[in-house]
């Protein structure tokens, strides 16, 4: 186990879920456009400013729809601070509050999905944490750093 330090905990494809406050540039509403033949776990790609945003999915469900999404999005990657690349968000229905997360465990967080692990908050309670640097890597993101979740 290793401390994490500050997490958002939101309601993301209908569960809990924490997401290291380090990880997080600000969160934004934006409209997203689904991408046809793309990995389920992509549900859309949309224009947040001047950036091109790819909005990931916890579930791998399908929506066809498009609208507005609210997501979390994440700190530049090398490439998109240097004008290379898209910026990635994190799809979340709402944020319910900021806690202080004392540890998590590397073993996954249900063995439903390889992105999140066992995160204990200092009030004692087991909530899946996203790791989002085993995400991007695993989505072949370059310029990830592996330290503390930050990409």
């Amino acid at each position: 186990m290793r401390s994490i330090g500050a997490a958002i905990e939101c309601v993301s494809a209908g569960r809990q879920v924490l997401v290291p406050t380090e990880a997080i540039e600000q969160i934004v509403e934006y409209d997203a456009r689904p991408l046809p033949l793309s990995d389920p776990r992509i549900g859309g790609i949309a224009v947040v400013g001047t950036d091109l945003v790819v909005s990931l999915r916890l579930d791998e469900g399908r929506d066809e729809g498009t609208g507005k999404t609210t997501g979390a999005l994440l700190v530049s990657t090398d490439a998109a601070r240097n004008g290379q690349g898209v910026r990635y968000a994190v799809e979340i229905t709402r944020v319910v509050s900021l806690v202080a997360v004392e540890a998590h465990r590397s073993d996954e967080g249900g063995r439903d999905h390889a992105w999140l692990r066992q995160g204990i908050t200092t009030d004692g309670r087991t909530i899946p944490l996203l790791d989002v640097s085993a995400m991007l890597a695993e989505l072949g993101v370059v310029g990830v750093r592996s330290e503390g979740g930050r990409p």
